[in-house]
């Protein structure tokens, strides 16, 4: 758990949705010889399936990710993984109140050793989660590194909480996995 307090969240979180708004296309489908005023149709060029977070160009998103890239390296000493020899990949995204289920007890990761999953909160207000019967106030700036063992729930949730989750895991088990949703952790 590390309280990270140069990441500036409300720019981080208006400047995500306004990329995420940019990003969609208009599309015109009209029939032929029929007349009929032409509304174009707005698209959006977001696979969620392929999504992640950190692919997006912003100057807090890279200053949050060299930190989570700290705390994998921590990590890992901590463990006795070789960090280097395991080629880690990066995945986030975001997970607002409505994506999150409240009494659902959550497992981050698969059970692997060298697998790592966390949290950072973007913004709050009084929330609160549960991490293997210990209850810890989520306030903005937060990460939670956890080990994929343990279960989380979110005990308690208001409409503005918003949290990014991320998960690295090494190379070896992104197999069959699209290629551009992971992007390397150095």
């Amino acid at each position: 758990m590390k309280k990270i307090l140069t990441i500036n969240n409300e720019y981080l979180k208006s400047s995500y949705f306004k990329m995420l708004d940019s990003m969609h296309e208009y599309t015109i489908s009209s029939k032929r010889g029929v007349r009929i005023p032409i509304k174009p149709k707005k698209i959006s060029l977001i696979d969620y399936r392929t999504f992640n977070f950190f692919s997006m160009y912003n100057t807090e998103i890279y200053k949050l990710y060299k930190e989570i890239s700290l705390q994998i390296k921590e990590r890992c000493i901590e463990k006795n993984i070789n960090f280097e020899r395991n080629y880690f990949y990066l995945l986030g995204n975001i997970l607002d109140n409505e994506k999150i289920q409240k009494d659902v007890a959550l497992r981050m990761a698969p059970n692997f050793k060298v697998e790592f999953c966390g949290i950072y909160v973007i913004s709050s207000n009084l929330d609160k989660i549960n991490i293997e019967g210990k209850d810890i106030d989520l306030e903005p700036g937060l990460m939670l590194l956890l080990d994929p063992e343990e279960k989380v729930t979110f005990s308690k949730m208001s409409k503005e909480l918003t949290i990014l989750y991320f998960n690295a895991s090494p190379l070896e088990y992104l197999h069959r996995q699209y290629y551009q949703k992971w992007i390397p952790l150095i």
